[in-house]
Formats: C-alpha cells, sequence, structure tokens
C-alpha cells in the first residue's frame, strides 16, 4: 500500500492519478483546510495520520517536496524502515521508455528548462514541462499527454 504525506499540487496530482487507475492508497496533510478540501472533492480518500497507520501494510511513502526526509515528522516512517520516495520516483516509472532531460542545480532551473523545451518545440517535437516550473509531474498522464520529451 502506498501512502502519500502531504497533499498540496504534487502530493494531489499522485492521488489523482492513483484513483485513475484504481489503486488504494492512504494519505495525509497537516493542514486542516487541505484536509477539508480533499474530503470534498474526493468521495472515498482515505486520510490517516503516521500514527494510525498499519506498518506492515505501508511499502512505501511519497513525500512532498516540501518536506525534508529528514523531519521528525517522519520518525516513524523511519522507525519501521518505510521505503521514502517523493512524486518524481513514480513519475520516473511512469514514463520509463520516453526520454527525459532532467536540470539540478540551485540557480538557472527554470529559465533553463524554458529554453530547451523552446528549442525542443521549435523542432517540431512535443515536450511536456513539469516539477518545479509549474505543472506537477503526473498531471501529463492525467491529461494524456503525448509528448516526445519530458
Amino acid at each position: 500500500m502506498k501512502y502519500i504525506y502531504g497533499l498540496q499540487k504534487s502530493g494531489l496530482s499522485l492521488a489523482n492519478y492513483l484513483i485513475k487507475i484504481g489503486e488504494s492508497f492512504y494519505a495525509w496533510d497537516d493542514n486542516e483546510d487541505v484536509r477539508k478540501k480533499c474530503i470534498l472533492k474526493y468521495d472515498n480518500i482515505n486520510l490517516k495520520k503516521p500514527e494510525e497507520l498499519n506498518f506492515a501494510t505501508i511499502k512505501e511513502a511519497y513525500i512532498t517536496p516540501g518536506i525534508s526526509f529528514y523531519n521528525n515528522k517522519l520518525d516513524l516512517l523511519h522507525k519501521y524502515k518505510v521505503k521514502l520516495l517523493r512524486d518524481l520516483n513514480y513519475y520516473l516509472n511512469v514514463i520509463k521508455h520516453e526520454k527525459i532531460i532532467a536540470i539540478t542545480g540551485t540557480n538557472g532551473k527554470s529559465t533553463t528548462t524554458k529554453l530547451i523545451s523552446e528549442l525542443i518545440k521549435n523542432n517540431s517535437f512535443e515536450c511536456f514541462i513539469g516539477g518545479n516550473i509549474g505543472v506537477p509531474l503526473l498531471d501529463f498522464k492525467l491529461k494524456n499527454d503525448k509528448s516526445n520529451y519530458h
């Protein structure tokens, strides 16, 4: 069973994708307003605090990018040796046969991403741009994006 910790953009994108493919999961966000919105949007979302989980069933947890893997909120997940991942890990498994250009670093990522995507598009290819630049990674699958490059 998967666990999503953090239901902002990337967490919701992953939740939407898992719902679309019919996969069960648990989810949590520390913000009560975010949880209320999720309950209104999804009839059967299964919200569970980390301390309410049956760790024998949780194999991997997808942590929102805004939370460090070393945050004490994740202590129980560490204690029970749950594999901690990001939505990027799931995304890479979903698109494993696509051409990926990943840009890392401290400065200039968005500008570099935009420039590379323009080069690709100017050469008559489709390009999905996602992650920190605005669109959550798994949204490309929800929109049936047929990009040649990611």
